[in-house]
This record gives structure tokens, C-alpha cells and sequence, in this order.
């Protein structure tokens, strides 16, 4: 492990804490390993030129790469499911402020600033040209992955705020919330429901990103799941984006769609992660074709939701008239896995969504004819028997 870490030097010891050199065979060794990751042993290699120098520990670098970037994405996944949460906690405030409505709100922004506050803080460490190398010297690997480690922290206090404030909130005696027509549901109960479900949602995405790169036990809840019912909850998510209010969105949801196995609310994150880019990118070709002009004439382009079997498989496919991808950033798509279908902007939810979906056994395909020629995005996964 640490020897195929290095390769611009022609030969490395690991030093151990006496001083002495580490023996060859015992270089890849699970404990030697452990003492070089935790800063107990040094590298010391000689470069092709023959200089012998102390280099930056490899291992931890690397650490410091994954659990930076599993960081952002996990600090991304949980702002778009706070927007959400914020939105409907917005609309019960204004049509039935129940007592405790308010401080929800607030644990909700409270929640948000963790988020903000990491990314602010690990963004000095990213290198521009790669999403992949965050830093170049032990200190700076070992801020990021303490980093990490703290925001794992906060976000877990920021959620269990939200959770214990939302059950102080008692529903009032006429659960009815009003009749206006900007109102996406017509019940306290609804709303409250709705709220508790997020909460859930914020909890299990917590429990990734503390399972796959804190270390800690990571239980999914695997059941039946059937995309038309996901294509349909994501729609109803991407609603509570404002920005996305004026893109049109045509419908085509199946009915006994054939199940998949799998977490229905990582497949939740996913779906809403498709519908807002694909959104996203509809509103970015309105901005290009007005040129910086008035609106005018100009109408944002549509996006298409579609759910389907085919092939032994369950497919939910994503589809956008908006700015398309060239064909050198599509097959960087293919061939790096560098997945993002807009000219700006983070690739962050289409690679968190591509290890969800993978991780169930599917697959995530993207396709465009090219710059300005809109994009599909299609989530197969294999059908249950």
C-alpha cells in the first residue's frame, strides 16, 4: 500500500520510532501501515537524482483526498435536503405558525452554516486542476481530515437539533393549514410528516458519511423500491427550489413499475440530484441565449421525468433541453468518471449519485449530442425477480 503510493522516487525506507529502518518485506505491513498513516513512522526516499529527503506521508495525503471530497459531497447532499425542509418549514410558519415552527427554522439554518463552514474551510486546501489532490504536506493533509472528522461532529449535533425541536412541535386543534393556492399541502399533518421525513433523511445521510469515511458501522435499510414512486418524491422536492419554479417538466411516471432493491431514501437523493441539474442546466441556456439582455420572448426550456422497464431492468431517465455537453467533456465523463453536465459549477451530486447507484448493482448513463443540445441522464437498475 505505501510502496504503490510512491513513484517519483527510486527508493523509500520507512523509519520507525527508534530511528531504525523499517525492513523491506514489512514496508506493506497492517500495523506499519497503521504507525505511517498516524505520523509514528517518517518516509525518507531518494529521488532519481539521488537526494535523500523526508517526504510528505503518502497514505495520510491520500486520506486526506478521500475524506475531503467525501466531505463536500456529503456537505452538498445535506444543503439540497435542508432547502427542502427549510421551504416546507417556511410555508407552515406563514399559514399556521404552531409554537416551535420557528426554532425548527433556525436548527435548520444552524445546520446549514455547518455545512457552509466546512466548505469554506477545506476549499484552500483543493487543488483547481484536479478534484482528486487537496494537498502537499502532512500539516495541510492532517487539517483536512480533522476537518472532516469535525464536521461529521457538527452535523450530528445540528441534526439532533432539528430532530428534538421538531417533537416539541404539537399539531394544533384544526390540523387544517389554509386554502391558498401556493400551498403544496393542505394539512398540518402533511407538513409535520413531511418535516420528520427530512429529519429521517438528514440521519441517513449522516450514517454514510460516517460509515464509509469516519469508519464507523454502516446499516442500510434495503427494501423493495419502485422508481416511479422515487421519480414522483424528487418531483415534489425540486418544487421547493424556487429557482427552478418557471422550468417546465413533463411527466411520463409508470405505473407497476418492477422493483428494485435497494435504500429508497439514497435513491431519493438520487433522483432529486438528476431533476436539479437537469434544472439547473435549462435555466443556465436561458441565461446564454438572452445574453445578458432583459427576459423578453425567451422561455426557459423543458425537462423531461420518465420512468420505464427494459431489458430486465427499472430505469429512471432524466432528460433536459438545456446546455448539452461537448464531446471532450462527455467522454471525460466516460472514461475519468469527472461527472458533471454543466459548463459551471461542482460535479459533487452526479458522482455522490453514481456511488449510490452503483452500490445497488446499477448503473448511471449520460448522453448528449452536444453543446447546446441538452442532456439524458438515466438511473438502470436491475429489476427484482
Amino acid at each position: 500500500m505505501v510502496a504503490h503510493k510512491i513513484r517519483q522516487y527510486k527508493s523509500f525506507d520507512v523509519i520507525g520510532e527508534d530511528g531504525s529502518v523499517i525492513d523491506d518485506h514489512l514496508k506493506d505491513n497492517p500495523e506499519t501501515v497503521r504507525k505511517t498513516l498516524d505520523g509514528t513512522f517518517k518516509i525518507r526516499a531518494v529521488d532519481t537524482e539521488g537526494r535523500v529527503r523526508e517526504i510528505p506521508n503518502p497514505v495520510v495525503l491520500q486520506r486526506a483526498a478521500s475524506m475531503g471530497e467525501n466531505g463536500r459531497e456529503f456537505a452538498h447532499e445535506l444543503n439540497n435536503l435542508l432547502q427542502v425542509a427549510g421551504g416546507y418549514a417556511d410555508e407552515m410558519i406563514e399559514y399556521q405558525p404552531v409554537k416551535g415552527l420557528r426554532e425548527f427554522k433556525d436548527a435548520v439554518i444552524g445546520c446549514v452554516d455547518v455545512t457552509k463552514e466546512f466548505f469554506l474551510a477545506v476549499h484552500r486546501f483543493r487543488d483547481a486542476r484536479t478534484t482528486k489532490t487537496y494537498v502537499r504536506t502532512e500539516p495541510e493533509a492532517r487539517h483536512v481530515i480533522s476537518l472532516a472528522v469535525d464536521l461529521g461532529k457538527n452535523a450530528g449535533r445540528a441534526i439532533g437539533e432539528m430532530d428534538a425541536v421538531l417533537t416539541r412541535i404539537h399539531p394544533p386543534k384544526d390540523d387544517a393549514v389554509g386554502s391558498a393556492p401556493d400551498l403544496r399541502l393542505k394539512t398540518f399533518s402533511d407538513y409535520y410528516l413531511t418535516l420528520e421525513g427530512a429529519v429521517s433523511r438528514a440521519k441517513k445521510l449522516l450514517e454514510v458519511y460516517e460509515g464509509t469515511t469516519l469508519g464507523h458501522t454502516l446499516v442500510e435499510s434495503i427494501s423493495p423500491v419502485d422508481l416511479s414512486e422515487i421519480a414522483l418524491s424528487s418531483l415534489r422536492e425540486i418544487s421547493l427550489f424556487g429557482d427552478f419554479a418557471d422550468v417546465p417538466i413533463i411527466q411520463n411516471i409508470s405505473d407497476g413499475l418492477p422493483k428494485v432493491a435497494a435504500d429508497p431514501d439514497r435513491l431519493r437523493q438520487v433522483g432529486v440530484n438528476l431533476i436539479k441539474n437537469a434544472a439547473e442546466s435549462c435555466v443556465q441556456r436561458r441565461e446564454t441565449e438572452r445574453g445578458g439582455e432583459p427576459l423578453g420572448g425567451v422561455e426557459v426550456r423543458p425537462l423531461y421525468v420518465s420512468t420505464f422497464a427494459e431489458g430486465g431492468n427499472s430505469i429512471l431517465e432524466v432528460r433536459d433541453e438545456g446546455m448539452g455537453i461537448t464531446p471532450e467533456n462527455l467522454q471525460r465523463i466516460i472514461t475519468e468518471g469527472d461527472l458533471t453536465t454543466k459548463p459551471t459549477g461542482h460535479a459533487l451530486g452526479l458522482r455522490a449519485s453514481r456511488k449510490i447507484v452503483e452500490s445497488y448493482g446499477g448503473r448511471l448513463e449520460i448522453e448528449s449530442a452536444g453543446y447546446l443540445m441538452g442532456a439524458t441522464v438515466r438511473m438502470v437498475l436491475p429489476a427484482q425477480n
